[in-house]
């Protein structure tokens, strides 16, 4: 193996490494590749529980892209971001943020894009064996990503989603197409005189070829399997309650797979204010417990959370803002 193949794996394997110290979500990631496709796109699913497949009213196409078809909107744009914590081990701060933008047409019709993003660490490399300093490397994931989804009839939809992945580990990058597809079933529900709406809904996550970095370095994508049941439930007039559990199996690669499970309530008060809290639990000391706060100003959402890992030195920062039209 040449010497600039055994220093792009040694890069990228820094860079995964970098990314499992920081966020024990990923903890088992060691053997898995695009940590970009794990980390939870919305800041008020990760404080119910990260729970990231349930009806919502933002962020449409990295959450639930059929929720479009339940609210009153035709058009949606969504931003978050996730701050880790700093790793002492390279210069700069890991961070992650999405955008997305959502249309409804036709009543029966939705369409979705969005771009996410992973970087911002900086780590140092060697130019020869005398360990000559050399060009500092800044390892990033990016992604395109498009959506389409279809309301079948007023209770069942179904949806669609592709994206384009660039992964930069080193000086040269690789890139892939994934895609996944889902339903969604919605229904009114009675529970204790009153009427409250019964979420449920599953999808399958990146499915493609694997990712090949050079002829050595080759990586299946990180493909998962989700299901979730979520339940909205009017109080009063003015008091709320959302409750969501949720699950996802990370089955590729074979000797990488993962289970998660996570519940969370959401408490709304007089469609201002929410207060959010959840638990996630997963294999390999992943597990964590969150907490978040939502606030709705006429068209504007804005969304807060904080997850806490057992070790409270990979806890994180989530906040989120949306727009609907």
């Amino acid at each position: 193996m040449s010497r600039n193949n055994k220093l792009t794996q040694r890069i990228f394997r820094a860079f995964i490494v970098g990314v499992l110290i920081i966020s024990p979500t990923l903890l088992v990631a060691q053997n898995r590749s695009l940590p970009i496709l794990e980390v939870n796109p919305d800041a008020r699913s990760m404080a119910m529980g990260n729970v990231s497949l349930m009806s919502t009213n933002r962020n449409y196409l990295y959450v639930n892209p059929s929720s479009i078809f339940y609210n009153g909107e035709r058009y949606s744009a969504s931003v978050n971001g996730t701050i880790f914590p700093k790793n002492d081990d390279v210069s700069g701060r890991l961070l992650y943020g999405n955008a997305s933008a959502a249309w409804r047409f036709a009543d029966r019709h939705a369409a979705f894009i969005g771009y996410r993003y992973l970087g911002g660490e900086k780590i140092a490399s060697v130019a020869d064996q005398f360990g000559t300093p050399g060009n500092e490397i800044k390892p990033l994931d990016w992604s395109f990503d498009i959506g389409y989804s279809f309301k079948i009839n007023n209770e069942l939809s179904a949806f669609a989603t592709g994206s384009f992945i660039q992964s930069k580990p080193a000086d040269k990058s690789a890139n892939a197409v994934s895609f996944g597809v889902g339903a969604n079933y919605r229904t009114n529900v009675k529970l204790g005189g009153m009427q409250s709406q019964l979420n449920i809904a599953a999808r399958v996550l990146d499915i493609g070829a694997p990712i090949e970095y050079n002829s050595n370095n080759k990586y299946d994508l990180p493909t998962s399997a989700q299901a979730s049941a979520d339940i909205t439930m009017p109080l009063s007039d003015i008091n709320k309650l959302n409750i969501a559990v949720g699950s996802r199996y990370f089955f590729l690669p074979t000797d990488a797979s993962l289970f998660t499970v996570g519940a969370g309530a959401e408490y709304t008060y007089n469609s201002l204010v929410s207060a959010r809290m959840g638990y996630h639990y997963g294999e390999n000391e992943s597990s964590r417990m969150t907490l978040g706060v939502g606030l709705n100003i006429q068209f504007i959402s804005v969304d807060a959370a904080y997850s806490i890992a057992n070790d409270t030195d990979f806890n994180m920062i989530h906040v989120g803002l949306t727009a609907r039209f």
